[in-house]
């Protein structure tokens, strides 16, 4: 798909610890014309440091950060970027996790060993005005 000056294109950070798993990520976003990736971060600390300037309109956080819990993230992300779309990242699947992210605020899930072609689908699907 080529993309055009009209547009939009999808500004996304990456919070995630696990430098393996961040660089695919980064590395499926890169690959994407219709994604930005604004950042690559691996902790909850240097993401809620770099959210303002970076201003994302979607944020992947990671639940299991080694200084902080995503959640936190999450809630910071809602209240200093209120249009910023936040979709969690993680291996855990099970209905607490899942709930605890929404109820932070985010409004997507993505399992980790997610394809490609699906973290950008669910990413789009979930961005404000994102080109479809």
């Amino acid at each position: 798909m080529s993309v055009n000056s009209n547009d939009a294109i999808v500004r996304v950070m990456v919070v995630e610890d696990d430098r393996g798993t961040r660089d695919h990520f980064a590395g499926a976003l890169r690959a994407d014309p219709r994604l930005d990736l604004v950042a690559a971060l691996g902790t909850g600390r240097e993401a809620m440091a770099h959210l303002a300037n970076a201003c994302p309109d979607v944020l992947l956080v990671d639940l299991g950060l080694p200084d902080v819990h995503g959640t936190e993230v999450i809630r910071y992300a809602a209240r200093t970027l209120p249009a910023c779309d936040v979709m969690v990242i993680s291996v855990f699947a099970d209905e607490r996790n899942v709930f605890a992210s929404i109820e932070a605020g985010a409004v997507g899930y993505v399992l980790k060993e997610s394809r490609d072609a699906d973290l950008v689908s669910q990413i789009l699907s979930c961005a404000p005005a994102a080109p479809r």
